[in-house]
C-alpha cells in the first residue's frame, strides 16, 4: 500500500500525521517557499511537536504527486479540487480535530468546549464540500486525557494527535472501516471560533 502525505510549510499537523504514519513508510511531500507554506509554518504551535523526517520538497504540491493508494491532508492550505480527490485509488484522507457531523469548519475544539461537548476526532474521505465526506472512524477523546492541559494550544495538539492515530488506525486496516455517508441535513457548520473568548474546561482533580 502507497500512503502520501501532502503539507506545506512544514505545519505542526503535517509534522504530526508524518511521525504517526512511520509504520507505513509514507511518502511526504512539503510545498516549501511559497505564501501559504510561510503562513502554515507559523501555524498554532511552530515549536511543538516531532520533527519533520524524510521527505520531498517543492514549491507546487499539485505536481508530480506519485500513484498511490491513498492521499493524506497534513495540512495544505488549499481547497481540493477533483483531480487531486481522484489521483488516489481509494481516497483523500483528513484527520478532523472534531466530532463530525456535529463540528464541521473551524475550530471544532474551541467550539465543543464551549457548548460544553465532548471533544474528539473524526478520520473522513475528503470530497469537495467542507467536512463533508463518508466518515471512516470518530472517537471521543476522554476528558481524563486533556483536563491537565495548562493552555487552548495544549488541548488542540492533543485532539490532534488523537486525529493522527486514527489515521494510523485506519491505514493500517482499511478494510475495517467502511465509509459511512453523511446526512448533509445533519450537523453543524463552524467559523473561526472569536479570538477574544474566554474559554474554561475541567482541570484534573477538580
Amino acid at each position: 500500500m502507497t500512503v502520501v502525505v501532502l503539507m506545506a510549510g512544514a505545519n505542526v499537523w503535517g509534522r504530526m500525521v508524518a511521525h504517526a504514519l512511520r509504520p507505513l513508510n509514507p511518502i511526504v511531500i512539503n510545498e516549501t517557499g511559497t505564501k501559504r507554506a510561510t503562513q502554515l509554518s507559523d501555524w498554532l504551535a511552530p515549536d511543538r511537536g516531532p520533527p519533520l523526517g524524510e521527505h520531498t520538497s517543492t514549491r507546487n504540491l499539485r505536481a508530480d504527486i506519485p500513484s498511490c493508494d491513498f492521499l493524506v491532508n497534513g495540512g495544505c492550505g488549499m481547497i481540493f479540487k477533483r483531480d487531486l480527490l481522484d489521483h488516489p485509488r481509494y481516497g483523500l484522507v483528513n484527520g478532523h480535530p472534531g466530532l463530525l457531523p456535529a463540528y464541521r469548519g473551524l475550530d471544532p475544539v474551541c467550539w465543543s468546549i464551549k457548548h460544553g461537548d465532548p471533544l474528539g476526532a473524526t478520520v473522513h474521505f475528503m470530497d469537495e464540500g467542507i467536512d463533508t465526506g463518508p466518515i471512516l472512524l470518530r472517537r471521543e477523546l476522554p476528558a481524563t486525557a486533556w483536563s491537565d492541559c495548562c493552555d487552548l494550544v495544549s488541548v488542540r495538539l492533543r485532539v490532534m494527535q488523537l486525529a493522527a492515530d486514527l489515521i494510523l488506525e485506519f491505514l493500517s486496516q482499511p478494510d475495517r472501516y467502511p465509509p459511512k455517508p453523511q446526512n448533509p441535513a445533519e450537523g453543524n457548520y463552524y467559523g473561526a471560533f472569536p479570538e477574544d473568548a474566554n474559554l474554561q474546561w475541567p482541570r484534573a482533580g477538580s
